[in-house]
């Protein structure tokens, strides 16, 4: 049962209420830290009615209205008035208030029922204006006074004015003052959000993404400068380009670029310390040393250098991308998953209001806000020495003035059909026009310098091609770079015997540094030159009849085959060496040299390359599995070649292998019958729909039925040349004891 009682007052007392001891704060009140004590506030009061006026008989606390009642016994009531308005300081907190007392003039109804504080009031029965001013202004300034409605201006008034005045005695009327519940602001803000979800919902949103913005923003720009310039340790070991040396034993890093690459070297060095739009494409094979070059280049680079390997970025889902470069250029915090929540939320609001929001954002526009923030703090870095009070055309005098300010941006494993190249080819295009950064783009991609030409049309694309090595540069990098490290006897005979082979030995390498690395730490291992570099042939022949010579949804086993046995046969040379490095093609040796498979003389027309569209969409799969690369002229492929010299050296073994050639010869035979004779059985189909009309054989249809003839007889003599072929296959399989119809094995023994 919820007590209730009454405050009366009692013979030869007089009761008062103290306001404002503490703030009328409601359920919040009951928390003992947020009011005074009672020991503090008895002596407050005792302070300020000296005892020769009135005794304290009793106080009653009431925390939820701010105050307390205080029964006093009076020696003398007038003064005691007087003192109790007058009041005494409340410290409460760090914070004090001046609580003020009023005599209780009516009986105060007094409960622990949980109620709702207010500032308006209401009085029953009605009375005048007039005289409901009159009765209640002494307990504070009032808004409004109107009816038996009055609304107080703060809520300690009307706090006071309910524990003093309720069922006092005006006119001959008892009087009663009830609370009057106000609507809260909180509900009238939430019921017109709710009813304006169109509007609301949209800019809370905004809202949350501008505060979100001003927040993380500068704490994002602090940490890609950090990155860029490597104030933190675990930030320089990923600006080494992932140079760790490869050597299985001393782990020393690879400062030491062999003679052929020198060149390059100077060469890159002389277009970055030209000044104005510079823009590098390093372009070259895969593995012939772009990355070497680029980190001997900048080795000793004063301006700070960031890396974006494109490499890393490809594969995985488009929130792991997004996540992977922030890693990479120093962007923190990023939250992905706030865009699978924005998309959740914009089905949603969708289907509330009927509209898109668009609140989600592409993996592009994700990729570029990163990119923007990472643009900006590459600006305030090269605009460091003008201070913090800078202006934007001071900061674009300074650039365009202070070259060797910039600093260098470099893209590795960019590709021109690759989204998110695209994406930092347009992002580099923008740091070059507001002179904010160098950019060095490396590639392996023939097609790159067209595709960014097109994005800068008015600047001048400068490239440094990085070619093969020949066998003599190549033997004399192994040498120097992996004998120092020589261990074991064994070793040492294998680089004596090197020493001593002619350069020429080492061609199938072609090179590339990364071949090169593969066949010195065979050697360091104790196998014999001639060993060590059949077991690369052998390694890249495997992979090759795995990876390519098996089902794949983008080409045919037998489409795969033709391309490897036309490649290890009849290589056709389109064109010389890039003649634009002029110091490398006269180094260059018939063993280096480019040469090309033609596509429209010697692919174009096969079998499984009948039509221009299937052979263009089939190189372009086998390219991007790293098998061929391709050379393309207006966007249609005229050349290709093996992605490297060691792949051309396992083609030629897997074509001439006794066994395995003539299972592969046979099986595209097979398919080619198969397909010949399906077309003779459609002409046979439709030259028995003619023998309805015998005898009287329309004169009209003997044209139709002579060319019928004609590819019936041409599809006969494919059959029977597969037929032929097919036999001569078995008759080699037989040698070894082995013959089988079903499909060869993908793998190369």
């Amino acid at each position: 049962m919820i007590h209730i009682r009454r405050l009366c007052t009692q013979a030869n007392t007089s009761l008062y209420f103290y306001s404002q001891i503490n703030p009328p704060l409601g359920l919040l009140s009951r928390i003992p830290q947020l009011n005074p004590s009672a020991s503090a506030v008895r002596k407050s009061i005792a302070n300020s009615v000296p005892q020769d006026v009135a005794e304290i008989a009793h106080i009653d606390f009431r925390p939820d209205e701010g105050g307390a009642f205080v029964r006093f016994r009076a020696h003398d009531e007038q003064k005691l008035e007087k003192l109790v308005k007058k009041g005494f300081t409340s410290r409460w907190l760090l914070f004090t208030s001046h609580a003020t007392g009023f005599k209780v003039i009516g009986k105060p109804w007094i409960t622990d029922i949980p109620h709702k504080l207010s500032r308006t009031v209401s009085v029953e029965p009605g009375m005048r204006k007039e005289d409901l001013y009159d009765l209640l202004r002494q307990y504070g300034k009032l808004s409004y006074c109107r009816d038996n409605i009055a609304k107080f201006a703060s809520l300690s008034s009307a706090c006071a004015a309910l524990a003093c005045a309720h069922r006092s005695v005006y006119a001959g009327q008892e009087l009663r003052l009830h609370v009057v519940p106000q609507r809260k602001i909180l509900k009238t803000v939430g019921a017109w959000f709710f009813e304006h979800p169109r509007i609301t919902l949209p800019a809370l949103i905004a809202l949350l993404f501008a505060v979100a913005y001003a927040v993380f923003e500068p704490v994002r720009q602090w940490g890609v400068e950090n990155k860029v310039k490597g104030t933190f340790q675990h930030y320089v070991d990923k600006l080494s380009f992932g140079l760790i040396a490869s050597f299985s034993k001393t782990g020393k890093p690879l400062d030491v670029i062999s003679e052929a690459k020198n060149d390059n070297v100077q060469e890159l060095e002389r277009e970055l310390s030209e000044g104005q739009s510079t823009f590098i494409v390093v372009s070259g094979p895969k593995g012939s040393g772009k990355t070497d070059v680029i980190a001997a280049t900048l080795s000793g680079c004063e301006q700070p250098v960031l890396l974006i390997d494109c490499n890393s970025l490809r594969g995985p889902p488009p929130n792991v991308v997004v996540k992977s470069l922030a890693r990479m250029v120093g962007y923190w915090p990023i939250f992905t998953w706030t865009n699978s929540i924005s998309r959740a939320a914009e089905i949603g609001i969708q289907g509330v209001t009927g509209q898109k929001t668009e609140l989600t954002r592409s993996f592009d526009e994700q990729v570029e806000g990163v990119l923007d923030t990472v643009a900006h703090a590459l600006k305030n870095l090269a605009t460091a020495p003008l201070g913090k009070n800078k202006t934007t055309n001071q900061e674009r005098d300074f650039l365009s003035s202070h070259p060797e300010a910039r600093p260098v941006v470099v893209i590795q494993g960019f590709l021109s059909n690759d989204s998110l190249s695209q994406v930092l080819s347009k992002w580099c295009a923008s740091l070059l026009v507001d002179d904010v950064a160098k950019v060095i783009i490396s590639t392996s991609d023939m097609t790159v310098e067209k595709t960014l030409a097109s994005i800068l049309p008015n600047r001048v694309l400068r490239t440094v091609h990085i070619s093969d090595a020949n066998p003599a540069v190549a033997k004399q990098y192994i040498y120097d770079n992996f004998m120092p490290y020589v261990e074991t006897d064994m070793a040492r005979q294998s680089f004596q015997q090197l020493r001593d082979m002619d350069g020429t030995f080492l061609k199938p390498l072609g090179g590339r540094m990364q071949d090169l690395q593969a066949f010195g730490r065979r050697l360091l291992a104790g196998e014999k030159p001639v060993e060590a570099l059949d077991a690369l042939v052998k390694s890249a022949s495997v992979e090759v009849s795995q990876l390519f010579l098996s089902s794949s949804k983008q080409w045919t086993i037998e489409q795969a085959w033709i391309l490897i046995n036309q490649l290890a046969r009849t290589p056709v040379a389109l064109s010389s060496k890039n003649s634009k490095n002029s110091k490398n093609s006269e180094k260059e040796n018939d063993a280096t040299a480019e040469t090309w498979l033609s596509v429209p003389g010697q692919i174009l027309g096969t079998f499984g390359f009948m039509t221009l569209t299937e052979t263009q969409k089939t190189l372009e799969a086998v390219e991007e599995a790293e098998l061929v690369q391709t050379r393309s002229v207006g966007g249609r492929i005229v050349g290709i070649r093996p992605v490297s010299p060691l792949y051309m050296e396992a083609f030629k073994r897997i074509v001439s292998d006794p066994l395995f050639a003539p299972l592969m010869n046979q099986k595209v035979a097979q398919a080619r019958k198969a397909v010949e004779t399906a077309k003779i059985q459609d002409i046979e189909k439709e030259m028995q729909g003619f023998t309805v009309l015998a005898p009287h054989f329309p004169p009209q249809l003997k044209q139709r039925v002579a060319y019928l003839c004609s590819l019936m007889n041409t599809s006969q003599a494919v059959v029977e040349l597969c037929d032929q072929e097919i036999a001569e296959c078995r008759e080699q399989l037989q040698k070894f004891g082995w013959y089988a119809q079903n499909e060869p094995s993908s793998g190369f023994a």
